[in-house]
């Protein structure tokens, strides 16, 4: 959406996004991550099997991830003292400088294409098979690992 958008009028006034996803999965991460960094929040992340899945789409300090504290007592604290320290706050925006969030349609996309390019090489030359064993029970069965 655009920054000009009611969504953004919406959100403006929050620090924070809650991106919580419905089930605990490997590599499991949707648009509600990506959701707080494009209206200029920071994601407070619950999902994946851990923060490492998060860190591989996005830098380490950009976010916060729910497993990083002991209790929620833990989370609450540290967002409140980071909602009023307005330079630890602002690092967890220093990755705007070097990187930018593509819009969601490009990035769909360029998964498709890249796909298809494999599947025209030779076997031979294809990315490494990635087994997921019964798809149909890992998706319906909440994709525990």
């Amino acid at each position: 959406m655009a920054p000009g958008s009611c969504m953004q009028k919406l959100v403006s006034p929050y620090k924070f996004y809650a991106a919580f996803e419905n089930s605990r999965c490997r590599g499991y991460i949707t648009e509600k991550f990506r959701t707080g960094f494009s209206y200029g929040m920071v994601p407070v992340a619950f999902g994946g099997m851990s923060r490492s899945d998060y860190e591989l789409i996005a830098p380490p300090d950009s976010f916060v991830h729910v497993d990083d504290f002991g209790s929620l007592k833990e989370l609450a604290k540290f967002l409140l003292e980071l909602d009023k320290d307005d330079k630890k706050y602002n690092a967890y925006f220093a990755w705007k400088s070097r990187l930018q969030v593509e819009d969601r349609m490009i990035t769909g996309t360029r998964a498709y294409c890249d796909l298809c390019q494999e599947l025209q090489k030779p076997k031979a030359q294809q990315k490494p098979v990635r087994r997921f064993g019964n798809l149909t029970k890992w998706w319906y069965s909440g994709c525990r690992d």
